[in-house]
């Protein structure tokens, strides 16, 4: 068994390995970039579940609260993580049968268009002018959501971090811990 010292910074190093994968995910999902996003969550998952077969992660009944705090916001990580990654399935599983997720090509978006220079009262102006279509950018899934512009990505602030009382953190803070 680990001694206390050392569970707590074991937990703390195993809870700060997940937590930064997770946070890498948020920033894919952000960015509206699901494989990759789903690459880290799985990774984060992998991470936390390899920490646990390998007994790195001590049992809950024997720690301190300050360990137990770093316990709980791990296994809430892990869980979390686990949702992403079962929606961001469903989202893919789901546009597998989607008839509609790539429009015919019988039916392009005009991408220019062309003004014969005639403004209607003061009658011809001269020269026509030419307008590049919508750009690409605004074509594509709005920053900070997923699924085609459906669903929020998950913020920073909606992952799991420990919650300490003012005791632990006093404790802590004099043996390095936190």
């Amino acid at each position: 068994m680990l001694q206390s010292g050392t569970a707590a910074s074991s937990l703390q190093k195993i809870y700060e390995e997940g937590y930064l994968t997770c946070s890498t995910a948020v920033y894919y999902e952000g960015q509206g970039n699901e494989e990759e996003a789903m690459r880290c969550w799985k990774t984060a998952v992998q991470q936390i579940q390899n920490q646990h077969a390998d007994g790195n992660i001590p049992e809950y009944a024997a720690l301190t609260e300050t360990e137990k705090a770093l316990s709980d916001s791990l296994r809430e990580l892990e869980y979390q993580a686990q949702e992403r990654i079962d929606l961001l399935e469903a989202l893919k599983e789901s546009r597998r049968g989607d008839p509609f997720q790539d429009p015919p090509s019988s039916f392009p978006e005009a991408p220019h268009s062309y003004s014969s220079g005639y403004n209607g009262s003061n009658g011809y102006s001269g020269y026509g002018t030419y307008r590049e279509g919508p750009s690409q950018a605004s074509s594509s899934p709005s920053s900070g959501y997923i699924g085609g512009g459906t669903i929020p990505a998950i913020t920073y602030n909606e992952l799991s971090r420990p919650e300490f009382t003012t005791a632990d953190i006093n404790l802590n803070v004099t043996n390095g811990i936190v």
